[in-house]
């Protein structure tokens, strides 16, 4: 028994109908379509289910006392059925007494949540309880059944025996290369390096393989949250990781985008504390040769992660001027021979491991990696497919595409949105509308409200912070948004991830415009939708081990 989340059937007029992914014969009882205010469609005899029409993958269909039989040929069979415009009729007393009933767990919170308010504790029980729905998605779930997850799987069990980069056309990591023709082996992120490390130390435990390898990432989650604990003003900063399961979800399976995400936290810790250790090193207090080293570590990894990230080092070097006008340093001169410092240091490690992919590889990689992906993509994701021929969603300008279709037909925004704020496994695993239209206009009021305080209390510095921030937000947006219409249509919200950690320097730096008690209601509100999601949308229907 299967069930699953629909578009709003309103908008659509035709659904495809999957009912297997893989050859051999299907029986299906029934099916049942219902949306709230439209009439139900219900497929239960032979009459009902001759209007589904086939068109792929299917040898023959027939109805008998198990039910619908269906005979596949290949992967893929499917059959469309033609929907019928109607108008919607809700009920909204009925509507209305759900939404009420909805607010009522949200307002209880708030109020059992209200002994924890002072110095913002209530951060660091949040970020337990969500540290535990991370540990338990990744013990129960299954292998490869979030995204991508198999080939970072492969490179992570690469470095557990290999402290070099592979050879981009060796044999030995033929099964790292995706449907796209590229391996994660192939970029400079240290992900997978670390992490295979740290899965080598653990296996004197002999804990199973899959969790072994997850349980990286849970400890970056860990060390978040373990933060908020020791110090108070951090738990500002931790909020905005608090405020989507999506986030929580990306600590949770084999990914690099956590690293990434983790990094930028910690980085715009150091900056914006005043007692950090980056903050004493320019204002020339002592701290030990250690902890500088640390620095030059972390701006190397924040160097070398995921692309998107960028924009939240062009926020940074944002920030750093503000400081500097708003904030100066007590010795200008000073400081900027010690931030030398800690840019040789972390440039120095960032040309390590570029000299040590040159090593293996020599200067003619690029060359190297197009020849591996016209090798090893699939035959759509080939670069000398011809673009008629290609995926679908490779290239769409191209293909004639117009921006307005792409973001009003094909919704790019809404699928980000949804992506970024609840959907799992390879965006199979959604909620119900209310989810998210709930979210949205938490979120928004959210927004609105953040906004509206500075641009009301904040004063000079604070504007001038926030103005930065939503450019530098826009600008990952609007990139995004191009790259998905010009190259690859990736509506995926965890590639918007870098501004979080600018949500959290914001939050920081802003504190005294807000009206903490409408800031707290707000957080804790899309708290408690995180979690309704991440228990009863993720964790309900992610295939698990020993699990129905």
């Amino acid at each position: 028994m299967y069930s699953f989340a629909l578009t709003d059937l309103r908008d659509a007029d035709t659904l495809r109908i999957d009912p297997a992914g893989m050859p051999g014969k299907i029986i299906i009882k029934d099916i049942i379509i219902k949306q709230p205010g439209l009439p139900t469609i219900h497929f239960s005899t032979a009459e009902d289910f001759a209007r589904l029409r086939p068109f792929g993958d299917v040898e023959s269909t027939n109805f008998s006392e198990d039910g619908w039989v269906v005979h596949s040929t290949g992967t893929n069979p499917r059959f469309q059925f033609n929907l019928s415009k109607t108008e919607r009729t809700l009920n909204w007393i009925s509507e209305a007494g759900r939404f009420l009933m909805l607010l009522i767990p949200g307002l209880l919170l708030i109020q059992l949540l209200q002994p924890l308010w002072p110095d913002n504790s209530y951060a660091v029980y949040c970020g337990v309880f969500a540290l535990a729905l991370i540990l338990t998605m990744a013990v129960v779930s299954k292998e490869n059944h979030h995204p991508d997850e198999m080939v970072h799987i492969s490179a992570v069990e690469y470095y557990q025996n290999h402290w070099l980069p592979p050879p981009v056309e060796s044999p030995d990591i033929r099964d790292t290369y995706s449907i796209y023709g590229f391996s994660r082996l192939n970029t400079l992120e240290p992900s997978y390096l670390l992490a295979g490390k740290f899965a080598s130390l653990l296996e004197i435990f002999h804990l199973d393989r899959l969790l072994l390898l997850r349980l990286f990432n849970v400890l970056l989650f860990s060390i978040l949250t373990f933060l908020a604990i020791k110090h108070v003003q951090y738990r500002l900063l931790f909020i905005p990781l608090l405020l989507s399961p999506q986030i929580w979800y990306l600590f949770s399976y084999v990914n690099s985008d956590a690293l990434a995400l983790f990094v930028a936290v910690l980085a715009a810790w150091q900056m914006v504390s005043r007692e950090s250790a980056l903050n004493r090193f320019l204002e020339q207090k002592k701290i030990s040769i250690a902890k500088i080293i640390g620095l030059g570590f972390l701006f190397a990894f924040l160097l070398l992660a995921k692309k998107p990230f960028y924009f939240f080092i062009l926020f940074f070097l944002f920030y750093f001027s503000w400081r500097c006008f708003f904030e100066p340093f007590t010795d200008f001169r000073g400081m900027i021979k010690r931030l030398l410092v800690l840019l040789c240091i972390g440039g120095s490690l960032v040309g390590l491991r570029v000299a040590a992919d040159i090593y293996v590889n020599g200067f003619n990689k690029q060359e190297q990696m197009r020849n591996m992906q016209e090798l090893t993509a699939a035959t759509t994701y080939k670069p000398s497919t011809e673009l008629n021929r290609k995926h679908i969603h490779l290239q769409m300008r191209e293909r004639g595409t117009s921006l307005k279709s792409f973001l009003m037909d094909h919704r790019w925004g809404e699928k980000s949105f949804r992506s970024g704020v609840g959907a799992y496994g390879y965006m199979t695993v959604s909620g119900p509308n209310s989810y998210y239209d709930a979210m949205r206009i938490v979120s928004l009021a959210a927004l609105f409200f953040m906004g509206v305080s500075i641009v009301l209390f904040g004063g000079w510095r604070g504007n001038f912070l926030f103005a930065g921030a939503l450019a530098c937000s826009v600008a990952l947006i609007t990139v995004a948004c191009y790259h998905a219409w010009t190259v690859d249509f990736q509506a995926q919200g965890r590639y918007l991830f870098a501004i979080i950690p600018i949500i959290g320097m914001i939050f920081v730096k802003t504190e005294a415009a807000y009206n903490q008690t409408l800031f707290r209601t707000l957080t804790c509100s899309m708290f408690l939708l995180s979690v309704y999601s991440f228990v009863g949308i993720a964790l309900l229907n992610i295939e698990k081990y020993g699990w129905g």
